[in-house]
């Protein structure tokens, strides 16, 4: 079945993707993120300083809809990463990391 959202509905149905305060996780090991992607293939940052950041619900903006694409945008989020190693970001929805929601 395929759900078809109105141009008035999207920033609604974003809004409530954003809800419950998701979480901002890093990851570091070389892998291309597919359709596929299960966080068993990512390895969590472990560097010195490193904590999941919470992506409170209440800061999202809308950006409003264009061309039947609704937008949210958030501040940009800051990790102190003093080990000098590549980091790469996936989001989780969940307290406990059993889902990534985007890589």
């Amino acid at each position: 079945m395929n759900a078809y959202f109105p141009d008035n509905g999207l920033i609604f149905i974003l809004q409530q993707l954003v809800a419950n305060n998701l979480k901002l996780h890093l990851f570091t090991n070389n892998y291309t993120p597919s359709d596929s992607t299960t966080l068993a293939n990512l390895t969590e940052a472990a560097f010195a300083g490193y904590g999941i950041q919470t992506l409170a619900s209440g800061t999202w903006v809308s950006l409003g809809v264009s061309a039947h694409v609704g937008t949210l945008a958030y501040p940009p989020a800051t990790f102190s990463n003093t080990s000098g190693g590549a980091v790469n970001v996936y989001g989780t929805s969940l307290t406990t990391p059993t889902r990534s929601w985007s890589a």
